[in-house]
């Protein structure tokens, strides 16, 4: 598995632009297993790990957050992946692992058709067979931080080829 460039970084970004530069596994741990749901409630609802731009990088620049005083807080570098977080329900995480497509793990074994959650204020349904526990979402953000991979243990799926049944479009 290819391992990321040393000088590239990943930045944490929680649902209130709460950043955390390079979280170590433990950080990573507390932000995402160690936090009541109500975290999960506020702001956009989602976490994002996403590889990030240093000072002096003059390679393009895909997405900006700006700090209260106008100044960047973190930048981040186009043409990389990104990995996407929410917590619909207790223990219950919803993975996005996105470049150029939408990958989700995938579990068919799962009985319950959907869970309910939000994308952008929005009633989002999410299919149960995409849904990972606490430890396969840790899992996967700590394996993602190292690598800029998916985790390679999961079934992943493009989010298209989700049966409509399993997803609302």
């Amino acid at each position: 598995m290819a391992s990321r460039m040393q000088s590239e970084l990943i930045v944490y970004e929680g649902p209130v632009q709460d950043l955390v530069v390079d979280p170590t596994p433990e950080q990573l741990a507390d932000l995402l297993v160690g936090r009541p749901l109500s975290y999960w409630r506020q702001g956009s609802g989602e976490a994002a790990l996403r590889v990030g731009r240093r000072p002096g990088d003059a390679r393009k620049i895909a997405a900006t957050i700006m700090g209260q005083d106008g100044t960047p807080k973190a930048e981040y570098l186009a043409g990389h992946p990104q990995l996407w977080i929410t917590q619909p329900e207790p223990n219950a995480f919803f993975v996005i692992w996105s470049e150029k497509t939408w990958w989700v793990p995938y579990d068919d074994s799962r009985s319950e058709a959907h869970v309910m959650d939000e994308r952008c204020g929005e009633p989002f349904e999410v299919p149960c067979s995409c849904l990972v526990d606490g430890s396969y979402a840790l899992e996967i953000a700590v394996h993602f931080a190292r690598t800029c991979q998916r985790l390679p243990t999961l079934t992943w799926v493009p989010w298209d080829d989700v049966e409509p049944e399993d997803r609302e479009e």
